[in-house]
């Protein structure tokens, strides 16, 4: 990662870049392998730490996840399905 950056998230091509902030024309887009229909993205400077939700329609499903840019880490903090029953399913 970079010291001074932006994230920002491509619904069309379903991925997250990083923008360098003094070199705006400068985009990287992010090792997140795992990344389907994303539609926000934050980052924990401190941790440093990527977050996203992202979004599938069938099923329905919204989730978050975080990823340590450190560690190389992937968990799916939350993760909520509308499943056959009605009931939603919470993962962390």
């Amino acid at each position: 990662m970079l010291d001074e950056f932006l994230l920002v998230v491509d619904e069309y091509l379903e991925n997250i870049y990083q923008i360098d902030a003094a070199k705006s024309e400068t985009l990287q887009l992010l090792p997140l392998f795992t990344a389907n229909h994303p539609l926000a993205v934050a980052y924990d400077r401190k941790e440093q730490v990527v977050f996203w939700t992202e979004y599938t329609r069938y099923p329905s499903t919204v989730s978050i996840h975080a990823y340590n840019t450190i560690t190389k880490k992937l968990n799916i903090v939350y993760n909520d399905t509308d499943n056959d029953n009605g009931k939603d399913t919470t993962v962390s």
